[in-house]
């Protein structure tokens, strides 16, 4: 489960920036208002947050939280915090009564399906991405793209899941989680002239992982591309000696 979590939550962009954040919570009029003591701690919690200061982090959300018991950012940033310290009961709580208090809020939506994603909930996470695309303000609607493709590829629904990530690529042709997947759709649709196409798109905006160097093995082998396929294990043997992928080469090759 940690490496969906790494992979997803940061493609989903939490966007621990303070003032971005900050508006997703707040009218244009109420944004020029002076902030509440519980506003500012809540934002000085993010801030630690987002520096991995995880115990001062705590006591500013907590603070904000006892200054203002209904204020939805503190719960979303403590949520986040819980979520990063794996107390994941705790997270889906605040989560949740961040989401009562704020259900408008785009950021929140995404952030809360990408916590449920991470925790195998991928039908509700896809919810929470879509509803989060109806709004048109959205900074990044490209990761969200690919943030419902992903759901859609576990549930599996191949269909819906390629069509959300051509979404992504049209808006940013530089997202490699969705070159990465759509170089293993075309993989498992047979055509590896495709998957080729996509892996080389991924490594020029990305580092290889043991999994795009495992499927670059698996299409090269297919293709006949002999000084590929040895040029892609020389890499997954030694950037990734322990992965799962590096064990079948190995298992191949006996």
């Amino acid at each position: 489960m940690k490496g969906i979590t790494i992979i997803f939550i940061s493609i989903v962009a939490i966007a621990l920036s303070g003032c971005a954040q900050q508006q997703t919570y707040q009218s244009e009029e109420q944004s020029n208002a002076p902030r509440s003591a519980g506003q500012i701690n809540a934002q000085l919690g993010l801030g630690y947050l987002s520096q991995k200061k995880y115990k001062i982090a705590m006591l500013k959300l907590k603070k904000a939280l006892h200054q203002d018991p209904d204020l939805p950012e503190a719960h979303h940033y403590i949520g986040e915090l819980y979520n990063q310290l794996e107390q994941f009961k705790e997270a889906e709580e605040h989560y949740k009564r961040a989401l009562e208090l704020a259900p408008y809020s785009s950021v929140l939506q995404n952030n809360y399906g990408a916590f449920l994603y991470q925790q195998g909930k991928v039908k509700e996470a896809l919810a929470h991405f879509e509803h989060a695309l109806k709004d048109p303000l959205y900074r990044s609607p490209d990761q969200l793209y690919e943030n419902i493709g992903r759901c859609y590829y576990r549930i599996p629904d191949i269909k819906n899941a390629e069509v959300n990530f051509r979404k992504a690529l049209e808006l940013n042709p530089r997202l490699s989680g969705s070159l990465y997947y759509m170089a293993q759709i075309n993989f498992d649709a047979n055509n590896y002239m495709g998957t080729r196409a996509y892996l080389q798109r991924y490594r020029s905006v990305a580092r290889h992982t043991a999994r795009t160097l495992w499927l670059g093995i698996k299409t090269e082998r297919k293709l006949g591309g002999k000084d590929a396929v040895a040029s892609y294990a020389l890499l997954l043997k030694s950037q990734f000696p322990d992965s799962e992928e590096t064990k079948l080469f190995m298992g191949k090759e006996r």
